[in-house]
């Protein structure tokens, strides 16, 4: 359950925030000062509003959310993080891990390391950071699957998120297309951008559906499918040839 990423949200909490929605920055979302909610006594300094995601641990650990993922400027406890060893830590002979100096502030291993589990703290001297009943019901486990979540405790205490910490992946070779097309940027356009045009690109009607004030047209142009929204009414059908061009972009808005 720990993967979800919101087992350190609590009703309590998430009501005191809701009670004191003027205490949060609305640009960083981090509670502004200290502010202790009066109905449960609750202290809601350094959280961030809403605890989003992901909010790790228990809600007594008080991790305060995390508001951008991935960023290594912040300590983990105040909701910085780094990016995830989730897929092994070496594909032919090379490291998947990060490289020495890549963590987030504070941590104390300043190089990668895979997710954390009953053997790497032990390894780290950390093991006894953790209770004797602790340690009893985390012998054997990882972070994941430790139902006591002091794993996820005692790595955020030094620093290190629980997780791992590793390189992105720009190949991604558990999948069909390992440099995948599909997932590069694509320019695109807006349906609203297209126009009639005698003189334009010449397309094919595929489905038409008028919807009021506009009329929606599915396009092929060529080997792709575009969809235009027009002011005008459209009589073609299927298969019919309606040439469309772009409006002209000007900033954020579009031109005719």
């Amino acid at each position: 359950m720990w993967t979800i990423g919101y087992t350190g949200q609590s009703p309590e909490r998430l009501k005191a925030h809701m009670r004191h929605m003027n205490a949060f920055d609305i640009k960083t979302l981090k509670c502004k000062g200290t502010v202790v909610d009066k109905e449960t006594g609750y202290d809601m300094t350094g959280d961030y509003f809403g605890l989003p995601w992901p909010c790790y641990g228990t809600p007594e650990l008080k991790h305060p959310g995390s508001p951008n993922l991935y960023d290594t400027s912040k300590h983990v406890m105040d909701g910085g993080g780094n990016f995830r060893a989730n897929f092994g830590v070496e594909r032919e002979g090379v490291s998947l891990l990060a490289e020495d100096g890549s963590h987030s502030v504070g941590a104390e291993i300043t190089t990668g390391y895979p997710e954390f589990d009953h053997v790497l703290l032990k390894k780290l001297g950390w093991w006894d950071d953790l209770s004797e009943a602790e340690q009893k019901a985390a012998e054997g486990k990882n972070w994941k699957t430790d139902p006591t979540g002091a794993i996820i405790r005692v790595a955020m205490k030094h620093g290190c998120h629980p997780f791992g910490n590793a390189k992105a992946r720009a190949v991604v070779w558990n999948f069909p297309d390992a440099i995948p097309q599909h997932r590069e940027p694509i320019y695109g356009i807006r349906p609203e951008h297209l126009v009639l045009d005698p003189q334009g690109m010449p397309a094919r009607v595929v489905v038409i559906e008028p919807t009021g004030s506009e009329t929606q047209v599915l396009l092929r142009i060529g080997e792709t499918s575009v969809l235009g929204a027009f002011r005008e009414r459209i009589a073609e059908g299927p298969g019919a040839a309606l040439p469309v061009t772009r409006r002209k972009i000007s900033g954020s808005r579009s031109v005719p």
